[in-house]
């Protein structure tokens, strides 16, 4: 599998001046015959190159200066070594001839090219060699070519053709297009990746207002669970005032005596009330306990105010005696609404209170 184009050009060249016809000169070793090859090679790795910008000038692909890209085919130094004669023409005065070709490439064009690739994921330049049978040792590349030398039949020109350079000639001149590449492709790379970068940065700058705007946005979200949260407590905390001064009015409507009797009694319910209410507030929420807690102070509060009322009223019952003396001048009756009223001034008061702690919360959760 080869790993470019092979164009195929003519390989033939001629050599032309006076007295050409000596033997020596027409043999495959012959310094005339060794430079018709070598400039065979040259122009044939010129053609080839030209043909590959061509094409990419068709297809609006990198256009490579012609002058160049020739001034780069020239920096290739072919020679020819070991050269044998492997046959002659009986008919004619052809030979046919093989030698060692070596291609001397400058280090920079190789570094050049292996840029250019690694910047477009392709192999190596000494791995497209492996991949395609070519020997290239350090940067010159050999092979064992074959080429005919010829006279013409008036001895006054030589010609010279090379028989199987294709695959070393596309190779070579893969490079030198992979090399002069080299900085249109980096420029090319470099706008990729500054526009890359600008994408990540506005990328970067989007997620960090939104993640700022999500911040703000649970702050705010915190902010007013709190504000409730303390208007929840405000509110509960009104509702358990009011339920203890019910309480304390229901307390304090009876004679000191029926207190006494009931005063241990009370004390036990205060405590049990503290450590039952305390003890269900664990369960709840870190946020909510408060609130659990005060909720069922209040509600207890007012179960015990209803069953202290019924305590009085019956041991006031047992002893009348006792509570109007404790009590002159104040019939029951006149006690009972002495006490609702009372009450329903302190649940007045409280409600006002309660007002005025929501419309301060209202006042905190606006300027949040």
């Amino acid at each position: 599998m080869k790993y470019f184009t092979l164009a195929f050009i003519t390989c033939t060249s001629l050599l032309s001046g006076c007295n050409l016809m000596q033997s020596e000169q027409a043999n495959c070793d012959s310094p005339e015959s060794k430079q018709l090859a070598q400039q065979v090679l040259s122009d044939t790795l010129n053609q080839t190159s030209l043909v590959t910008l061509k094409q990419w000038i068709e297809t609006g692909e990198n256009p490579i200066d012609v002058s160049k890209l020739r001034a780069t085919v020239d920096q290739i130094q072919f020679d020819l070594s070991d050269v044998r004669t492997t046959r002659s023409d009986p008919q004619s005065s052809k030979k046919f001839c093989t030698a060692v070709m070596s291609a001397k490439i400058p280090a920079n064009l190789i570094n050049d090219a292996n840029t250019t690739r690694t910047l477009q994921n392709q192999p190596k330049i000494a791995d497209v060699a492996v991949l395609n049978d070519l020997k290239l040792e350090s940067s010159t590349l050999s092979h064992d070519l074959e080429y005919s030398v010829q006279p013409t039949d008036d001895g006054k020109k030589l010609y010279v053709e090379i028989q199987n350079n294709e695959l070393s000639i596309q190779f070579i001149s893969s490079l030198l297009m992979d090399a002069l590449q080299k900085n249109a492709l980096q420029a090319q790379h470099a706008e990729i990746q500054q526009q890359q970068m600008q994408e990540q940065q506005y990328e970067a700058e989007q997620q960090a207002a939104e993640d700022a705007q999500n911040q703000q946005a649970a702050l705010q979200q915190q902010a007013d669970r709190q504000a409730y949260q303390q208007l929840q407590v405000s509110e509960a905390q009104t509702q358990l005032d009011q339920a203890n001064q019910k309480l304390n009015l229901i307390w304090n409507s009876t004679s000191k005596a029926i207190r006494n009797d009931l005063l241990a009694e009370q004390r036990v319910w205060l405590k049990k009330r503290e450590l039952e209410c305390r003890l269900n507030s664990t369960d709840a929420a870190p946020e909510q306990q408060e609130l659990v807690r005060i909720r069922c102070e209040t509600g207890t509060t007012l179960q015990r105010a209803s069953a202290l009322k019924s305590l009085i009223d019956s041991a006031e019952a047992q002893a009348p005696q006792q509570t109007r003396a404790s009590v002159p001048n104040q019939s029951p009756s006149t006690s009972r609404s002495s006490v609702d009223d009372i009450t329903q001034q302190v649940a007045d008061e409280n409600a006002r209170k309660m007002a005025q702690n929501i419309q301060i919360l209202q006042r905190q959760l606006s300027q949040h």
